[in-house]
This record gives structure tokens, sequence and C-alpha cells, in this order.
């Protein structure tokens, strides 16, 4: 996983060990603990969590996530996220970090002409961080949202960073239906030492809609279409049933399933569980890797009234 950070470092696409094709790979991959559960689907995410996939999302909801996962080998990505009342709408912050992990750096050993390494004593380490600040309005049965996100890699002792925005809008309907379209990565390059690529831009959009209600059971159900820069497009199925026990807990599942454009290191298809009170929650999520390696595992915590 570090070779694939090195490699991203130099220029050569440093989103190819994640399958996304784009520089700024933490931007890629599943930022919230019921985004990975729903194999990346935002068409659910609200609070600060939206700034995640549409900032218009996070005028639904005050609160505040955080989540950490082990992805690959020694790496993790973890995210944090908040929204707070502000004027009309809300401000909303997050960050995300995936920590590719460390290994020893390792020189030709002259005495050998090279043939054979020998170690300094010193850690190499690559990380990438994004932290992003939003602000979204609801305006009836709107809502319209816009942030702004600085991107931070760093491989080695060689650093690059840039400055992207999003954009977004989305409708509630009778019976909570769900319309969410947003423009991501507008403009931008992440440069510096590094060999300075643009960002590359997404359009994301979402219907979600009430597939099953009975009693203290409801069944939503969401597709989502993603169209990315320099990559084919993909369409996700999420579905999220939700059980209201009379002592006023919540049990959660989630599941989703993605079609077209797909990564080299994950399954197109995920999984979780949440148990919720009215103000807080706990969450995991679940989704096999291929090549053998096993599943990556995410847990999450969120607040919210």
């Amino acid at each position: 996983m570090f070779a694939a950070a090195i490699a991203a470092g130099i220029g050569s696409g440093p989103a190819r060990a994640a399958g996304q094709g784009a520089p700024g790979v933490v931007l890629r991959l599943p930022a919230g603990t019921a985004q990975m559960a729903e194999a990346g689907s935002g068409a659910l995410a609200r609070g600060g969590e939206g700034l995640f996939v549409n900032p218009a999302q996070a005028a639904y909801e005050t609160g505040a996530s955080a989540s950490l996962q082990r992805w690959l080998e020694h790496s993790t990505l973890g995210s944090l996220s908040a929204s707070i009342p502000m004027g009309d709408g809300r401000l909303a912050g997050a960050a995300r970090v995936l920590d590719f992990g460390s290994i020893d750096e390792v020189v030709p050993d002259a005495s050998t002409g090279g043939r054979d390494g020998r170690s300094t004593g010193d850690r190499l380490s690559a990380r990438e961080v994004a932290w992003t600040g939003g602000y979204a309005m609801a305006i009836r049965s709107f809502a319209v949202g816009a942030s702004v996100t600085y991107v931070q890699q760093s491989v080695a002792d060689l650093n690059a960073s840039g400055v992207t925005s999003d954009a977004g809008v989305a409708w509630r309907g009778p019976r909570d239906w769900r319309v969410s379209v947003a423009a991501q990565q507008l403009g931008g390059r992440l440069s510096g030492d590094l060999r300075s690529q643009p960002f590359a831009s997404a359009l994301r959009a979402s219907v979600q809609a009430p597939a099953f209600t009975r009693d203290r059971v409801t069944l939503d159900a969401a597709v989502e279409m993603l169209a990315e820069e320099r990559q084919p497009g993909s369409a996700t199925l999420a579905l999220e049933a939700r059980w209201r026990s009379p002592s006023a807990l919540t049990l959660v599942a989630r599941g989703g399933a993605r079609a077209g454009a797909s990564t080299a290191l994950q399954q197109p298809y995920a999984a979780g569980l949440a148990l919720e009170s009215p103000m807080l929650g706990v969450e995991w999520a679940v989704q096999p890797l291929r090549d053998g390696l096993g599943f990556s595992h995410r847990l999450g915590l969120r607040w919210s009234r």
C-alpha cells in the first residue's frame, strides 16, 4: 500500500491504488460509515457528512460524526464532521484523513555495487488530509449549499496541496421523496514538490424514495449516478431499513451495490448496521476486498438533534 502512495507522490496516478484515477485518493473513498455501508452512495447522507457528497444535504440536520477504518494493510482512513445552525442555514465542517502507514527507508548499498540495499534507520510515511468547510440553507422544499476543500498530500519529504470546491442542490418532496444533485471538485490543482495534477471534477445525482412503511418498520431505497472526469460512470443502489423499538432505540440495516466503474481493491458491494437513540448512534460497515485481502471494517459514532 505504501508503494502505491509513492507512486501517487511522483504523479503516476495516486488513485490507481484505489482504482479511482484522479489525484486526491482521500476524496474518492467513502468518508462516512453509512456511505461505506451503501457502497459509496451518498444519497442518504445528512448533517456534516453531507459535505462529503453534496453540501446542500448539510442543511437538514445539526449534529456531529466520527468514523475510523482500517483500510488496507497498515493504512487507516478516518473522518470527522459537524454542522451547526447559523443564520438561516447551517455551517458545516469536515475532515478526512488517509494514512498509508510507514516503512523503513532503504537505499542502495555502495559496497555491493547497489545490488543490495541497506536501512538508513529512518522511516518513510505517506498521508493525505482533506479539510472542508461549507454552508447550506433550506428554502421551502429546496436546499442549496457550497463548500471549499483544502487537500494536503505528503509522501516521505515531498508535499503537495491544493484547493477545490463543491456545490449542490437538494429537494424534499411529498412522502419524503428526495432528489440531490452536486458538482464536485470544481477546479483546482494538487501541486507542490510532487507533480502538479488537476482535480478531476464529478457530477453526482440521486433519487431517494420510501419503499416500504408498516408499523415500526421503514425501508428507504436510493439510486445514485456518478459521472467522473476521465472515468467510466457508475450507478449505485442503496437500501436502508429501520426498526423502531418501543424503547425509542432504532436498529438500522444498510446495504449497497454498485454497477459500472469499479475500484481495483474494493468489491462493488457493502453492508452495515447501526443502533440509534434519539440523539446518539453507533455505526458499523463492512466491505469485502479483492485479491484475497479479506474485509475492511469501519466504526462510527453519530450525534444529532
